[in-house]
Protein backbone atom coordinates (compact mmCIF):
# COMPACT_ATOMS: atom_id res chain seq x y z
CA UNK A 1 0.00 0.00 0.00
CA UNK A 2 1.00 3.46 -0.96
CA UNK A 3 0.84 5.20 1.82
CA UNK A 4 1.72 8.65 0.43
CA UNK A 5 -1.84 8.54 -2.31
CA UNK A 6 -4.18 7.41 0.98
CA UNK A 7 -6.61 10.09 1.71
CA UNK A 8 -6.16 9.27 5.49
CA UNK A 9 -3.75 11.92 6.34
CA UNK A 10 -4.76 12.20 9.94
CA UNK A 11 -1.34 11.24 12.56
CA UNK A 12 -0.69 11.33 16.12
CA UNK A 13 2.70 11.77 17.41
CA UNK A 14 3.87 9.92 20.32
CA UNK A 15 6.84 9.58 22.29
CA UNK A 16 8.59 5.59 23.93
CA UNK A 17 8.63 6.03 27.60
CA UNK A 18 11.93 5.14 27.71
CA UNK A 19 14.99 6.76 27.16
CA UNK A 20 15.91 7.98 24.85
CA UNK A 21 12.49 9.83 24.24
CA UNK A 22 12.30 9.24 20.48
CA UNK A 23 9.27 9.56 18.70
CA UNK A 24 6.94 7.71 16.64
CA UNK A 25 4.53 8.89 14.14
CA UNK A 26 1.34 6.62 13.66
CA UNK A 27 -1.49 6.88 11.03
CA UNK A 28 -4.41 5.36 12.83
CA UNK A 29 -6.64 5.15 9.86
CA UNK A 30 -4.08 3.62 7.32
CA UNK A 31 -3.75 -0.35 7.54
CA UNK A 32 -0.42 -1.89 7.71
CA UNK A 33 -1.38 -5.62 6.57
CA UNK A 34 -4.07 -7.39 4.57
CA UNK A 35 -6.21 -7.68 7.99
CA UNK A 36 -6.21 -4.60 8.69
CA UNK A 37 -5.35 -4.91 12.84
CA UNK A 38 -1.71 -2.98 12.19
CA UNK A 39 -1.67 0.83 11.29
CA UNK A 40 1.02 2.64 9.56
CA UNK A 41 3.78 3.87 11.83
CA UNK A 42 7.07 6.03 10.93
CA UNK A 43 10.40 6.64 12.67
CA UNK A 44 13.71 8.33 11.93
CA UNK A 45 15.62 4.97 12.60
CA UNK A 46 13.52 2.38 11.03
CA UNK A 47 10.98 4.12 9.05
CA UNK A 48 7.96 2.30 8.07
CA UNK A 49 6.40 -0.15 10.02
CA UNK A 50 3.55 -1.19 11.20
CA UNK A 51 2.08 -1.68 14.73
CA UNK A 52 -1.09 -2.60 16.91
CA UNK A 53 -2.99 1.33 17.66
CA UNK A 54 -4.31 0.04 20.99
CA UNK A 55 -0.23 -1.61 21.96
CA UNK A 56 1.43 1.59 20.84
CA UNK A 57 -1.20 3.91 22.83
CA UNK A 58 -0.75 2.15 25.94
CA UNK A 59 3.21 2.24 25.85
CA UNK A 60 3.76 5.88 24.17
CA UNK A 61 2.90 9.58 25.86
CA UNK A 62 1.36 11.97 23.93
CA UNK A 63 4.47 13.84 21.81
CA UNK A 64 4.63 17.58 22.27
CA UNK A 65 5.18 20.10 19.10
CA UNK A 66 8.31 20.95 19.85
CA UNK A 67 9.72 17.31 20.28
CA UNK A 68 7.94 16.26 17.09
CA UNK A 69 8.64 19.16 15.01
CA UNK A 70 11.43 17.33 13.30
CA UNK A 71 9.99 14.44 12.24
CA UNK A 72 7.22 16.41 10.88
CA UNK A 73 9.36 18.22 8.88
CA UNK A 74 10.77 14.98 7.48
CA UNK A 75 7.55 13.94 6.54
CA UNK A 76 6.50 16.82 5.04
CA UNK A 77 10.13 16.94 2.82
CA UNK A 78 9.34 13.02 1.59
CA UNK A 79 5.92 13.94 0.34
CA UNK A 80 3.38 13.06 3.04
CA UNK A 81 0.98 16.17 3.99
CA UNK A 82 -0.04 14.97 7.86
CA UNK A 83 -2.68 16.63 9.72
CA UNK A 84 -1.94 15.99 13.39
CA UNK A 85 -4.66 14.91 15.76
CA UNK A 86 -4.86 14.14 19.28
CA UNK A 87 -6.83 11.32 19.86
CA UNK A 88 -8.33 8.76 16.90
CA UNK A 89 -12.29 8.45 17.21
CA UNK A 90 -13.63 4.64 16.47
CA UNK A 91 -14.60 6.01 12.80
CA UNK A 92 -11.42 6.44 12.23
CA UNK A 93 -10.24 3.00 13.37
CA UNK A 94 -13.09 1.36 11.86
CA UNK A 95 -12.08 3.35 8.62
CA UNK A 96 -8.30 1.07 8.46
CA UNK A 97 -10.55 -2.34 8.33
CA UNK A 98 -13.06 -1.09 5.54
CA UNK A 99 -10.63 -0.15 3.55
CA UNK A 100 -9.57 -3.45 2.72
CA UNK A 101 -12.66 -4.61 1.61
CA UNK A 102 -13.42 -5.07 -2.01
Amino acid sequence: MNILNHPTEKVMFRKWNQKPYSVIVIWPGVPANNSGSLCQSYEHIGQHGGCYFDGIIRITSPAKPEEYAELLHELIAIGYKPVVIKRANRKLIEHRILTLKP
